[in-house]
């Protein structure tokens, strides 16, 4: 059984040569004596989003004793500093933070695009390492799969930092974070009242 609190489920694939594919998995905050039901499809080889009806969620909660050798063990050596690490996560800032597919993998989906224009400047490559560049393919997260970090402010000083100013501000990121976190309610984020 799981305890109450935000834990990651996670899984891997593996086939009959016991091959295992990258590990994925989702955040989810159990509530006390919660029985969460999910269904694995045979085609994807991945966890399905179906919604399981009632009815069948019922039957596998009655025969819960039978189901105990098939179901995965939870580390509980680990559980104390799991807990103190996540008890003041949110479940709005779980829902900031994952993909929109709702699944975190170990590795991230790419798909091949259009590489970004070039200026005229810089028309043709000049050195070994932008040869290189070019002959690779432009790749970029597939939509719905990254995760969704709170991006840096895209300036890294003040405006109307005079050149020193600004060399202390490349120096030390403070100006940056006070930026960013700035951007974001506290209280709505992180719990303080446990």
């Amino acid at each position: 059984m799981i305890p109450p609190g935000l834990h990651f489920i996670h899984y891997s694939a593996t086939n009959k040569y016991d091959d295992v594919v990258p590990r994925a998995g989702f955040m989810y905050n159990f509530k006390k004596s919660e029985f969460l039901v999910k269904k694995w499809n045979l085609e994807t080889e991945d966890i399905s989003n179906e919604v399981i009806p009632e009815c069948e969620v019922e039957r596998l909660k009655s025969n819960l004793l039978n189901l105990d050798p098939y179901l995965g063990v939870y580390p509980f050596d680990v559980f104390i500093k799991w807990k103190n690490l996540t008890e003041y996560i949110t479940d709005e800032l779980v829902a900031r933070l994952v993909p929109l597919s709702g699944q975190i993998r170990s590795a991230l989906e790419l798909s091949a695009c259009e590489k970004p224009e070039v200026s005229k400047r810089r028309s043709r490559p000049s050195t070994a390492e932008e040869k290189e560049d070019d002959l690779l393919p432009h790749l970029q997260a597939k939509p719905g799969t990254e995760l969704r970090f709170t991006p840096f402010p895209s300036k890294d000083y003040p405006d109307g930092a005079t050149p020193a100013e600004i060399t202390k501000h490349m120096m030390d990121p403070t100006y940056s974070l006070e930026t960013m976190l700035s951007t974001y309610n506290k209280y709505t984020l992180i719990n303080y009242d446990l």
